[in-house]
């Protein structure tokens, strides 16, 4: 008799006290997402230095998946995209007149714009200078 009242009190309260299909497993709405750990970030660096003659040389020094990259153009205009990066990465582009050339009177930049997964890119650092032979920009992966 005391054996059949406890398999009935167990009984009543599982039907009363049980996990019903709605519910969430266990750590299922209170586990954080992944999304910032596995989030990936792409930025793009466009520079322009015009110094007003041929035979000119810029070196281009910024961050990428790789570590810290340099080389040098003669080219005005420069544009390179890289990733994939992660939350935190402290970017920066530098541009620096190393030969040749004069400063003109044109408004010189360096800027980085920065994209998440396959959103659209969105600038979030820009250096603007007339007659600049040095642009400095620099901007920390946050969003």
């Amino acid at each position: 008799m005391k054996y059949q009242l406890l398999i009935l009190s167990l009984f009543i309260s599982c039907f009363l006290f049980g996990c019903s299909h709605d519910d969430e497993p266990l750590g299922g709405k209170d586990k954080p997402t992944q999304q910032t750990e596995d989030t990936r970030y792409y930025v793009k660096y466009e520079a322009y230095m015009p110094l007003g003659y041929s035979y000119t040389s810029r070196k281009i020094t910024f961050i990428t998946e790789k570590g810290e990259q340099s080389f040098s153009i003669a080219e005005d205009q420069w544009e390179g995209t890289y990733g994939p990066l992660k939350k935190g990465t402290k970017l920066y582009l530098q541009v620096e007149r190393e030969s040749g050339g004069n400063r003109t009177e044109i408004v010189c930049y360096a800027r980085i714009s920065v994209c998440r997964e396959k959103e659209p890119f969105v600038i979030k650092a820009e250096h603007r200078e007339k007659e600049a032979s040095l642009l400095y920009t620099s901007y920390t992966i946050d969003f």
